[in-house]
């Protein structure tokens, strides 16, 4: 199949026939596989929003679920006579969850006595995240992966999630 210089994605002049060829023959000694350039490009009606931002912008299955029992945890913190939840942790907490959107272990999250913990758990081997906000507007990240216990504080939640948190998701992500 020769190239298709007048493709609607390509603003390159028309090649010349001969040339085409005279570049295919080679091609396809290498065993270069041509396909119609079109497949290569999105249509003309998609939407031109970078990848990264289209990912940020979707919500996980988990998210929307974690977004739902984050309502919940007034209830739980007075059923178990917990300090009660503040409407800001809440809104950080949900910050931080949507900061952390793209993972692929979902968290479970629980009201401590005027906390939020954000909890990682590998389902493949014993090893887990968690992610502890205060209603000081503290914060801490604690793991336990490959049998090592690590920790990061945090004078202002604000800086949650971190290279060190990120690396720590990343680890438990990838623990076997």
């Amino acid at each position: 199949m020769l190239l298709n210089a007048r493709s609607p994605y390509s603003s390159h002049a028309a090649v010349p026939r001969s040339t085409q060829i005279a570049l295919l023959i080679p091609m396809q000694r290498l065993g270069c596989d041509f396909i119609q350039p079109e497949s290569h490009f999105p249509p003309p009606d998609y939407p031109a929003v970078p990848t990264d931002q289209r990912i940020q912008e979707a919500k996980s299955e988990w998210l929307i679920a974690v977004e739902g029992e984050l309502e919940e945890l007034d209830g739980l913190a007075e059923a178990d006579g917990l300090v009660p939840i503040s409407a800001s942790l809440k809104a950080e907490a949900k910050r931080i969850l949507e900061a952390l959107n793209p993972q692929s272990i979902a968290p479970v999250i629980y009201p401590e006595d005027g906390e939020i913990v954000i909890y990682f758990k590998s389902p493949k081997v014993q090893a887990s995240v968690g992610i502890e906000v205060s209603n000081d507007g503290r914060g801490a990240c604690y793991s336990h992966i490959d049998g090592r216990n690590r920790s990061a504080h945090y004078g202002t939640s604000r800086d949650i999630p971190d290279e060190f948190v990120l690396a720590r998701l990343r680890n438990l992500s990838s623990s076997k």
